[in-house]
This record gives structure tokens, C-alpha cells and sequence, in this order.
């Protein structure tokens, strides 16, 4: 059992043994969850995503990548890992409602460099 999986389940006893291929990506989600953005992109920096993931997953991970962006600042960034996570699961951020509000905190900060990608993102999603 690798370090990553004894120290999860140390701290979240609960895991079922059939969640632990997901364990990788569960403490920058957690992370970003609870606005630490250093430490959930510190963390995201060191997720080897398994191939192995659903489309979904991976586009879920890459979502909670750009939330942590946005709350550390990192507007270009964030609207990257957006753009990712829509080309690896677009009905889930399309639809998905914490997609929606970080790109109306993506609009909110809009830089002219991002004025035509993000404005096409908002467009698919129906943001204004």
C-alpha cells in the first residue's frame, strides 16, 4: 500500500477500499473546499492522474484545480484548467453549477487576454 493511501485513510477512516483509486485527487479536492488554495495547488502539482479515471472524475479534478486558482488569484490559470476540464467532460462543466459561478468570478475579473476564450466558455454554459 503506498504512503498516500495508509496516511488517507488515517485521516478518513470511513474510505471504502473500493474509493482508494481515487484517494490521489481527494486531498486537493478537500483543499479547495475549504479555500486553501496554496496548499490545494501545492497538491495539485503532485496528482499523477491514473488513466484509469472516468471522463467525469478527470474533469471534476481539473474543475477543483481552477477553483483554486481563482482563489489564489491565478485568473489565466484558472480559465486553463476550465477550458481542460470541458474538453475532458463538457456536459459536466457545462452544467455543472460551481462551473457556472467560477466563470462568473472569471467574468467578474476579466483581463484582456482572456476577453474572447472566456466569453466563449461563458456562452457555452449560458453565463452572461
Amino acid at each position: 500500500m503506498r504512503a498516500w493511501t495508509s496516511s488517507l485513510l488515517a485521516v478518513l477512516p470511513w474510505l471504502p477500499p473500493a474509493d482508494l483509486p481515487r484517494a490521489p485527487v481527494l486531498p486537493c479536492a478537500v483543499a479547495v473546499e475549504v479555500q486553501d488554495s496554496g496548499r490545494a495547488l501545492h497538491l495539485a502539482s503532485t496528482v499523477r492522474m491514473p488513466g484509469s479515471f472516468a471522463p467525469s472524475r478527470r474533469g471534476r479534478y481539473h474543475l477543483d484545480v481552477a477553483r483554486g486558482w481563482i482563489y489564489h488569484g491565478g485568473y489565466e490559470q484558472a480559465l486553463t484548467e476550465l477550458e481542460r476540464a470541458e474538453r475532458i467532460a463538457p456536459l459536466l462543466v457545462r452544467n455543472n453549477p460551481v462551473a457556472r459561478a467560477a466563470v462568473r468570478s472569471l467574468l467578474s475579473h476579466e483581463r484582456r487576454s482572456q476577453r474572447e476564450r472566456l466569453r466563449r466558455i461563458a456562452h457555452r454554459m449560458h453565463v452572461a
